[in-house]
């Protein structure tokens, strides 16, 4: 499977699942059209498949912009048109009549430059929409534009947004073949580094009619959606929570309605979220969620639900706003560091969502991130039961030598009666309660 900062491909659905990305195949009796015409058929080479697409040369990755207009179907993917590995993200083209043909284009959009020829824009994941009614004023009813909504990644050499993402626009009057991007850009900015992947429709509903737009937080797992008269300026409508699969990176969501059956008055929406890693076979994958959409807010009838507390004798607990008496040792190399000095309520800043946590305080080890090293450990104490349940979580970032600077971090817990709770990447936080 071929990736994009390391992506998923198309996703696999099962309900409320997390399953592995796969290649939709599609049954065919007759060969494949070569790429270009005077190129060799793709059948008869050894390395190119016969029924996938496949540029000619250079690295391909995420099909983007799948559109159908006038008798042609066009897909617009990742590409680097200067190598065979990831980078100079550009979207590259193809184009169709049967969606088993296809025919490769020149570039669509490539990546900007500045006056030194230093890169200063990737064009990375996207949409296009036909804007039939010309919302945006890229063209006119009579010859009404198509219009991509993609992921501006802005490298280290922008003056202004390096190392951020946000969401930009291009457009084409001729079909698709040649694009223009807007001065604009970007259209929707929330000066964050992940925010990326915007699936762009027009909604019609009791709600009105508008453009709607879902995007991710990818390190937040959290689906946001907009809404748009002109696809220019974007209001916010409302956040889908991590929920399910949180494995890894969310990315690439899709939000659209089917009729169950087949019967139109019986409509639900799907939400397809991508992951990556964390599918079943350890690598990208993707999950739905099936529920209602109001035009505001998606509500999903299939999230899994959070496990309740187990029974049990609370032994220490952190909702009081206090750490209960344990004994804190920050790191002196890293004042606030990992424990801070009052439990959290939940993630903190340059983590992770943390989820599954129980009650209105944890313990949690990344107050400065993953170099501060410490203990918390609780007075002595005596155990009669058998057994204590722990409700512990962390990354998978087990600690390597030399990542912490000059401070060893502490030994492991060792079989006494008194609980130490190592603050490393290894113990990344803990749950709100202790019971016996």
């Amino acid at each position: 499977m071929m990736t994009r900062r390391t992506k998923r491909g198309l996703p696999a659905l099962a309900a409320a699942a997390v399953v592995a990305s796969f290649t939709l195949v599609v049954a065919a009796t007759a060969a494949p059209a070569p790429a270009h015409a005077s190129d060799p058929d793709p059948a008869t080479q050894q390395y190119r498949p016969y029924l996938h697409y496949t540029p000619v040369k250079n690295w391909m990755n995420d099909p983007n912009g799948l559109v159908y207009y006038n008798g042609t179907y066009h897909m617009y993917y990742q590409y680097n048109p200067y190598g065979t590995t990831w980078g100079n993200m550009s979207w590259g083209h193809a184009t169709s009549t049967d969606l088993l043909h296809w025919t490769e284009q020149p570039l669509a959009i490539p990546q900007t430059f500045n006056g030194s020829g230093q890169a200063t824009e990737d064009i990375f994941s996207g949409s296009i929409v036909v804007d039939s009614q010309n919302t945006s004023g890229f063209g006119t009813l009579q010859n009404p534009p198509m219009v991509a909504v993609y992921t501006s990644n802005f490298t280290g050499n922008h003056p202004t947004l390096a190392g951020k993402q946000a969401q930009s626009l291009a457009y084409s009057t001729d079909s698709g073949q040649t694009w223009t991007k807007y001065s604009g850009n970007p259209v929707l900015n929330r000066n964050t580094t992940d925010f990326r992947d915007p699936k762009v429709f027009w909604y019609q509903g009791a709600a009105g009619s508008y453009w709607v737009m879902s995007a991710v937080e990818a390190n937040e797992h959290r689906v946001l959606f907009y809404k748009s008269t002109d696809l220019k300026s974007w209001t916010y409508l409302d956040d889908f929570e991590p929920a399910n699969a949180t494995g890894g990176q969310w990315e690439c969501p899709d939000l659209f309605p089917l009729a169950v059956d087949g019967n139109p008055n019986n409509i639900k929406w799907v939400l397809v979220v991508n992951i990556n890693p964390g599918s079943v076979a350890g690598g990208s994958g993707g999950q739905y969620f099936v529920g209602s959409f109001d035009g505001t807010t998606f509500t999903s009838e299939t999230t899994d639900p959070v496990d309740p507390a187990p029974p049990g004798t609370l032994l220490a607990g952190f909702n009081g706003g206090s750490y209960s008496g344990w004994n804190v040792s920050n790191d002196p190399a890293n004042p606030g560091g990992p424990w801070g000095t009052a439990p959290p309520s939940g993630t903190l800043t340059g983590q992770q969502a943390v989820t599954g946590s129980i009650g209105a305080g944890l313990v949690n080890g990344f107050n400065g991130g993953d170099v501060p090293t410490g203990t918390l450990e609780s007075d002595p104490f005596t155990i009669s039961k058998d057994y204590i349940n722990f409700l512990a979580g962390g990354g998978n970032h087990p600690r390597q030598a030399g990542e912490q600077p000059g401070n060893t971090p502490p030994p492991r817990v060792p079989p006494v009666r008194r609980l130490r709770l190592p603050g490393n990447p290894e113990c990344g936080r803990l749950a709100a309660d202790r019971r016996l």
